[in-house]
């Protein structure tokens, strides 16, 4: 048989080759892991939507550039501050109400408001709400993305004004040939 010197310094190297082999394991998952959170990131700070997240009580804990630039805001002005905070008051219930639907049933909402930026002036905007969930399944958190629709709204009050000057046109041409 083999001698205990011989037995121990045969463990000792299965466990160095063992140890080699898990280092170089956590090695490529630390850097795979890495490769995710610079795609996660350059999705976030390159998406043209404003982008905010959002606790469960929809306190903000991070925006990305897009949402920086349209509000005017810095990061850390808004950081820890209220979602509906940067809404004109008259478009916070319907945030509110969204909000607590999406928490509710994780099913995404898509809403239009008027929103403030920082300086004061207000535009219309479509706001897309969504959950992270935890590992156990529950919201973690709230998405929101955010994108200026005031060229949109803008061309459909256009639009509808022009319907209504044809229709009526139309009454007038009716009445006249009757």
């Amino acid at each position: 048989g083999e001698y205990p010197d011989q037995v121990v310094a045969k463990a000792e190297e299965e466990i160095r080759k063992l140890n080699a082999e898990l280092e170089e394991r956590v090695k490529q998952r630390t850097a795979d892991l890495n490769q995710a959170l610079q795609r996660a990131e350059a999705i976030f700070n390159h998406s043209s939507d404003g982008v905010i997240l959002a606790d469960t009580n929809s306190i903000i804990q991070q925006t990305n550039r897009a949402f920086n630039t349209i509000f005017g805001y810095r990061t850390e002005e808004v950081h820890n501050s209220s979602l509906v905070e940067l809404l004109q008051p008259e478009g916070s219930g319907t945030l509110q109400t969204a909000l607590r639907g999406v928490l509710d049933d994780s099913q995404v909402r898509r809403i239009e408001l008027v929103a403030r930026r920082k300086e004061g002036k207000t535009f219309d905007v479509e706001v897309g709400l969504s959950t992270v969930p935890s590992p156990d399944q529950r919201p973690a958190a709230v998405i929101c993305s955010i994108r200026g629709i005031t060229e949109r709204k803008r061309a459909e009050r256009a639009l509808h004004e022009a319907l209504n000057q044809e229709r009526e046109l139309s009454d007038l041409k009716t009445r006249f040939i009757s």
